[in-house]
């Protein structure tokens, strides 16, 4: 098995790759379990070939799971468990119900066709690095309860994760795996990356200011943590309209990669925020760009306005007014 194969980043695995970096098989374990870029039954076949082919070892307690004396004996019950927990989604139940944007379905089969006949698609459903899959949601609902299945497919109607909340569920043996490790990364301060998902509530463009794994603290933090504190401080556009650079930090950052594309509109300051963070440019040509972007947005949108309101003016006398 080639655990990079399973790294959502192609830059991080590259990166890993380079420099011989080796995974045993608890961190070949937590990756497979953070990927979103093979189906779900390809993470388990994964999880087997783990067994198969790395040592088995012991794994200490972890912050939200006991300690195991064999990971090959408890990626078997992992495998177990979820395989008993996607049945039990693809399962037709009395009084449980499959919905796809809002339509309800008895069968799971109906909720796929029409999810699978109604996509299309753009730029903003890219899911994960594959620019020729499309995310696809569809849910198990449980009518009057708070329980439900939440599944995630691609173009070809292949699942690639499966979450759910039900009663009397089983202890889920795969919080294990929901734990803090280090993985090299190829980035550094300033930057330019973005997620190679779908990002979250800040985004997926960012400036980077530093990496968790960066801290010289974080090793007396680790048996302490889980994968939520592998994070990447950056500066990203937020604020109400969007366009204001804030700094927070985005969750599992080996899931950053470069940015390579040509930045547009509001986005273009992160370039320029990037080139100051590098040394680069200095303060004085970072505060003139924003002035210039500013006035360029302003001006922008005030031709918008114009054309609405000047429809009748023909090209030459628009341009004499915005010249």
């Amino acid at each position: 098995m080639d655990i990079y194969e399973y790294f959502n980043s192609p830059d991080v695995a590259a990166h890993c790759r380079s420099i011989g970096h080796a995974f045993n098989a608890f961190e070949s374990a937590i990756m497979i379990s953070q990927c979103y870029i093979k189906t779900f039954e390809e993470k388990l076949a994964a999880y087997r070939a783990i067994i198969r082919e790395l040592p088995d070892m012991e794994v200490p307690e972890t912050p939200n799971f006991r300690k195991v004396s064999s990971l090959h004996k408890h990626l078997d019950w992992i495998i177990s468990y979820e395989e008993n927990r996607l049945k039990k989604f693809l399962e037709r139940e009395s009084g449980a119900v499959y919905q796809y944007s809002g339509e309800l379905f008895t069968a799971y089969e109906s909720a796929l066709t029409c999810a699978l006949e109604a996509a299309t698609l753009s730029e903003d459903e890219k899911y994960g690095n594959m620019s020729d899959v499309l995310r696809i949601d569809i849910h198990k609902k449980y009518p009057d309860t708070d329980y439900f299945f939440w599944a995630v497919h691609v173009r070809s109607g292949d699942i690639v994760n499966l979450e759910s909340y039900l009663p009397a569920e089983d202890e889920d043996p795969s919080r294990i795996l929901d734990c803090y490790i280090d993985v090299p990364a190829p980035f550094k301060k300033g930057d330019l990356v973005e997620h190679s998902g779908k990002g979250g509530f800040i985004g997926n463009l960012f400036v980077l200011r530093s990496l968790s794994c960066d801290s010289e603290h974080h090793e007396n933090w680790v048996m302490n943590m889980d994968t939520s504190d592998m994070t990447a401080y950056v500066h990203y556009l937020g604020g109400e309209d969007g366009n204001d650079v804030n700094c927070e930090c985005m969750h599992f950052y080996p899931n950053l990669q470069y940015c390579r594309r040509e930045l547009e509109g509001d986005e273009r300051i992160l370039k320029y925020v990037s080139l100051y963070m590098q040394d680069k440019i200095c303060l004085c040509e970072l505060l003139g760009i924003q002035k210039f972007l500013f006035a360029d947005e302003v001006r922008s949108k005030a031709k918008k306005c114009a054309d609405k309101g000047n429809a009748n003016l023909d090209a030459s006398q628009k341009e004499l007014l915005f010249r």
